[in-house]
């Protein structure tokens, strides 16, 4: 009888072995053996035990990063700068008729593109600061078979600063702070509100005929935004958010036209949809 020496399976807690590096490890001579019914048998003993290693190997590293989170954290650079773009969409008081499809009321009310730029930086791993400057050129337009023919074209300048917080586990933003990235794309969901100035100027047509401003423009009002957004970060510098924003500015002249009837309340409002870019500097 040939005595075959037994191999140890080594399993660092970062790595899980995949079913064929646990069968890889049997000798050559239990592999000529392992035959038929046999090897299967084999085969399915080692899926099952893959699994739970894998799992402790999962919460191993969860652990690391939740009792090293605060460290992580210090040596992180909590200043980040974004960029982005997007679409706006007015709540405005020009009316849609009521066989309008959802498109139709939406170019009525007023749509346009948005510019962002800003700042952010984190004051705890859950609580940061955010400011923003905004830049929105939106158009409505009333056909003839509502009520009048008429449009508006509205540029909006906003700077706005607004409180962050993150909605995620201390591993989750243990990894959203690593200097390291590990391959794997982390989402990281978050919300805003905040307070800033907007300064508007708006025109407005009657056909092809300039209507008369319903006030001096330009003008500045107070707006408050809010929303939130859902951050992925890609590399070790760069993180994508796709963020929604409502915006509540203190005036009711963002169309050039003063009614009540608005879905959201007296003033004029409108939310801004945009992806952004965050790159994060070397400390």
């Amino acid at each position: 009888m040939v005595k075959i020496a037994e191999r140890p399976i080594i399993h660092s807690p970062n790595s899980t072995p995949t079913p064929q590096q646990i069968v890889s490890t049997l000798p050559k001579t239990c592999l000529m053996r392992l035959s038929g019914p046999s090897f299967l048998v084999g085969l399915l003993l080692s899926i099952m035990l893959a699994a739970p290693l894998r799992t402790q190997a999962q919460d191993f590293e969860k652990t690391v990063l939740r009792n090293n989170m605060d460290r992580i954290f210090r040596e992180a650079n909590k200043l980040s700068y974004n960029a982005g773009i997007g679409v706006a969409v007015m709540n405005s008081d020009y009316r849609g008729g009521v066989d309008n499809s959802l498109v139709q009321k939406v170019k009525i009310k007023g749509y346009g593109p948005t510019i962002t730029a800003g700042l952010m930086y984190q004051f705890s791993p859950y609580v940061g600061a955010m400011t923003t400057l905004e830049y929105a050129r939106i158009r409505g337009d009333q056909p003839a078979t509502l009520e009048e023919d008429c449009s508006y074209c509205a540029d909006l300048v906003s700077g706005t600063g607004s409180v962050t917080v993150h909605l995620a586990s201390r591993p989750t933003l243990a990894r959203l702070y690593e200097r390291t990235f590990r391959g794997k794309i982390l989402l990281v969901p978050y919300l805003k509100g905040g307070v800033g100035f907007l300064g508007y100027k708006v025109k407005s047509y009657n056909g092809e005929q300039e209507a008369l401003p319903a006030r001096k423009y330009p003008a500045v009002a107070f707006v408050i935004p809010v929303g939130g957004g859902l951050r992925a970060r890609i590399s070790e510098r760069i993180s994508l958010a796709t963020e929604v924003t409502l915006n509540m500015p203190s005036t009711d002249y963002l169309d050039n036209r003063q009614a009540e009837g608005n879905i959201l309340g007296a003033n004029d409002k409108y939310v801004s949809v945009s992806l952004k870019a965050f790159y994060t500097p070397r400390r």
